[in-house]
């Protein structure tokens, strides 16, 4: 396996993409699409109310939505997206809908959901949709929970949805982290950096209990019941390990004037929890395939930007190692690490433009060599299943 993966990365390395037409799945293509400057990488990202899926070696497929695009997530068979989206008026509840885009048909279509809350889509074992939908007797009150329904639909524009649960859910998240490169790290990050987690695990349906991604709790489809993951109010950021058993996050608690971040792991079989010293404050985290911990790190410097790291971490030792600084960034936004000796991250620069677009880079965690910048200007990047491995 390790072989097949070494014989991947050298093709990213020595291959440069060749520029191409745009296929899109709608009338809509006079969009400037950015160039992966690596062949073989199969990834998808978003610029306003566009997706776009590029396959490694073809031309980049557009997908033209109604709005802007929040987020969305990949079927196990890497053909087909499931996709939230900001529509706005005319949308039920809080504008927000949810669409199905089939890449090898190109068939894209909004699913019959009703008003549904912030939580990015995801596909069950089945291939049916898993959303969150508004419950009765919506509050916005950070004090005030209410219940959130938990539903499931068939990927299909002809489909109806059906309940499956509920589960306490408050919201109210007004405010966030504010202009210029703030602000786009909180598009790419969620709500202050913590976005809202729906993933599917061997132990039920882990999501986050709150709309600013703070709390978690397990869900079980069969019987409905929702269990809190005891001493996880405070859990947020949340990284699943790839064999879905452990779960690592940010346990954040406010110590004025600033917010605490420490590392947890959390044995989702018997959701039991301890804490892992690290050497630095983590921001956001990714788990590879060998079990280390990848995270990044932000401090704040007196010209009013940031220092930015990335590290690796043994959680069973606590070893950990640096593997990249850099003063160029305000924040790592989103994290990767599909092998052992390879990651993908995208940052946000430190430049006072405004809304400053996110590169997307693969760094070798074993070779000290470049920076490979993959993309620039592509937005909530992700890598396909089968870049995934």
């Amino acid at each position: 396996m390790r072989g097949q993966f070494a014989v991947f990365f050298l093709t990213l390395m020595l291959s440069i993409a060749a520029a191409g037409m745009i296929h899109a799945q709608s009338d809509v293509t006079n969009i400037e699409v950015p160039q992966v400057q690596t062949a073989g990488m199969p990834l998808a990202g978003t610029i306003d109310n566009h997706l776009i899926v590029y396959d490694g070696f073809t031309n980049p497929t557009v997908i033209d939505l109604p709005g802007i695009v929040r987020g969305y997530n990949w079927n196990a068979a890497a053909n087909a997206l499931a996709i939230l989206v900001s529509a706005g008026a005319g949308s039920a509840g809080n504008g927000l809908e949810i669409w199905v885009s089939y890449l090898e048909n190109g068939r894209t279509f909004r699913l019959d959901t009703g008003a549904v809350e912030g939580f990015t889509p995801i596909f069950d074992a089945d291939g049916f949709v898993i959303y969150v939908g508004e419950g009765e007797n919506r509050v916005l009150d950070p004090a005030v929970p209410y219940m959130a329904s938990m539903m499931r639909i068939e990927a299909q524009d002809w489909a109806t949805a059906e309940q499956i649960g509920a589960f306490e859910l408050t919201l109210e998240c007004d405010g966030g982290g504010g202009m210029g490169a703030a602000a786009q790290y909180e598009r790419e990050t969620g709500f202050l950096g913590s976005a809202m987690m729906l993933q599917d695990t061997p132990y039920g349906i882990l999501h986050s209990r709150t709309c600013g991604g703070m709390g978690l709790a397990l869900f079980n489809p069969e019987t409905g019941d929702d269990v809190a993951v005891e001493g996880g109010e405070s859990l947020i950021r949340a990284a699943l390990s790839p064999d879905g058993e452990t779960l690592y996050a940010i346990r954040w608690t406010f110590n004025p004037p600033q917010h605490d971040h420490a590392l947890v792991r959390v044995n989702l079989a018997d959701r039991t929890i301890d804490t892992i010293e690290t050497a630095n404050k983590p921001d956001q985290l990714a788990v590879a395939p060998d079990g280390m911990v990848i995270y990044s790190s932000r401090t704040a410097r007196d010209d009013g930007g940031y220092s930015t790291a990335i590290h690796r971490l043994n959680p069973d030792t606590g070893e950990e190692s640096t593997l990249l600084t850099s003063d160029e960034w305000f924040g790592v936004a989103r994290l990767t690490a599909p092998e052992t000796f390879y990651m993908l991250f995208s940052a946000i620069p430190n430049d006072g433009v405004d809304e400053p677009p996110a590169g997307v880079y693969l760094l070798n965690m074993e070779i000290d060599e470049p920076l490979q910048p993959i993309v620039m200007g592509l937005g909530l990047f992700s890598l396909t299943p089968m870049g995934n491995g």
